[in-house]
């Protein structure tokens, strides 16, 4: 796993860089930086980690900074790495030292995060498709500078649609990536799944901020789907986990109404929730270990995909 990086270390790297690009020579950075020689070591060692070319000249006593044109970001570096090391990449080379400050900070920054992360079991460090990486950089990029962005959107079953929106947030969950953006025609939130994104182009005008919650974009749902209209009276989930599952199951808390009792030698785990297909998906990983319990209507709903698949598959053997 890398290192996280705080927001003290996030600032001195920033500053590193700018010192670097000010030409200040190397025996001057700790004192420039308000650092040991330890700690500025270490630093260059962060920089090179993520992907920063740096190179240091013993005649002039001075590092430099390479910049690599056509780089690919790895994006099994954590949240504020990636965010860190793209926009350091990106603006090294031109852009002011104000605006580099402003980034920077916003990348360090947790609610200024352009990624909702859905599952503690699964993470956004498994490593994506080129095609998928240059939407999500686009996409984050799009969502920092907060500039308008046109989608062309394939929708199941019906021609492309153009749609100019302001990108808030991205999201990621076990099975798919998301964007959150306000629809300037319909004036109201909606999310598109990237992989429905056929092309994007970032325009120069630029949206003010919206506020916005996870209560508001996430509800009660298990991953990102929930019904507002059930908010009020959901589904009771109760389901007995058997063997090394009910072990397994209490190793993560999956959801904000979890709850784990013991009874009888098993485990039995109870949730919350307005909306539970998505959970039915996730659920299906136990079937050999686990008796549902209630509510009724998620054991149809897991019969009825296993009688689908049983279907399909003997449609196949034909």
């Amino acid at each position: 796993m890398p290192e996280a990086f705080s927001n003290v270390i996030v600032t001195r790297l920033w500053k590193l860089i700018c010192a670097i690009r000010k030409e200040i020579c190397r025996k001057d950075l700790p004192s420039e930086l308000n650092c040991t020689e330890r700690a500025l070591g270490t630093d260059i060692g962060r920089l090179k980690k993520i992907g920063i070319g740096i190179r240091y000249s013993r005649i002039k006593d001075l590092y430099t900074v390479d910049f690599p044109e056509n780089s690919s970001i790895n994006l099994k570096l954590n949240d504020q790495e990636f965010f860190f090391s793209y926009y350091l990449l990106a603006v090294t080379k031109n852009n002011e030292f104000k605006e580099l400050e402003q980034k920077m900070m916003l990348a360090s920054s947790e609610v200024g995060s352009p990624v909702f992360d859905c599952g503690p079991a699964y993470g956004i460090g498994n490593p994506v498709t080129g095609k998928l990486e240059k939407k999500i950089l686009d996409l984050k990029n799009a969502i920092i500078m907060r500039k308008k962005t046109v989608l062309q959107y394939c929708k199941f079953n019906a021609p492309d649609e153009l749609i100019l929106v302001h990108p808030l947030k991205l999201i990621h969950t076990p099975i798919s990536w998301y964007l959150l953006a306000w629809n300037e025609k319909k004036r109201s939130l909606r999310r598109y799944k990237l992989i429905r994104i056929s092309n994007l182009m970032i325009t120069e005008n630029s949206f003010h901020q919206h506020n916005i919650t996870k209560e508001e974009i996430f509800g009660d749902s298990w991953w990102l789907q929930y019904d507002p209209k059930k908010m009020d009276n959901p589904y009771k989930v109760v389901v007995r986990f058997f063997g090394e599952s009910a072990k397994a199951i209490q190793e993560y808390n999956f959801h904000a109404s979890q709850k784990v009792e013991e009874v009888n030698g098993n485990t039995v785990v109870s949730w919350e929730m307005s909306y539970l297909n998505e959970f039915a998906t996730w659920l299906m990983q136990w079937l050999d270990s686990i008796e549902i319990l209630e509510p009724q209507e998620l054991k149809n709903f897991i019969e009825h995909k296993i009688e689908k698949y049983r279907i399909l598959s003997a449609d196949d053997a034909d």
